[in-house]
């Protein structure tokens, strides 16, 4: 076994996440860390990945090593569920009859970036922890007649993502 690994019988914390990358890998977080499973041996590895802790109004509490995090977002209401990755925070927010992606800079919670769609149609924003891009779709609904207007897909990378 090697020495930055542990069994997970071992860590004396109650797991309360489970995310997946774009390899399959597992992590698993706690109230303060996120541990990367060996699904085979039980061993974690403690990364230096953020976790979203709490979402509370426009109250974000993350954790990172062990150290605990917060911010404030602009909105006190936005979708569920959130998203994060390594370095941002991410929401929808309906705006009247429009969609807006909010992103947020995960260590000091300052808002990097905003994408306001136009009115009828909705946008969905999801990513993995360790991304560097973040997937977003689009699209209309014509309820009258029952069909997609139109849809897209967005791959977008910023700094602020990777």
């Amino acid at each position: 076994m090697r020495k930055n690994l542990v069994k997970l019988w071992k860590i004396e914390k109650t797991f309360q996440y489970c995310y997946y990358d774009l390899n399959n890998n597992l992590y698993y977080g706690c109230s303060d860390s996120l541990y990367k499973l060996d699904p085979y041996t039980g061993e974690g590895e403690l990364t230096n990945l953020p976790i979203i802790t709490k979402v509370k109004g426009k109250n974000i509490n993350t954790a990172k090593e062990g150290k605990k995090y917060s911010f404030k977002i602009e909105d006190k209401e936005h979708s569920v569920p959130v998203g994060h990755t390594e370095k941002i925070f991410y929401y929808t927010k309906r705006k009247g009859a429009r969609d807006v992606l909010k992103v947020y800079d995960i260590e000091n919670g300052e808002k990097v970036y905003e994408l306001k769609i136009r009115k009828g149609y909705e946008v969905f924003a999801e990513s993995s922890l360790i991304s560097r891009y973040i997937l977003i779709y689009t699209y209309g609904l014509d309820f009258k007649n029952m069909t997609v207007k139109s849809w897209s897909l967005m791959l977008r990378k910023t700094k602020y993502v990777g």
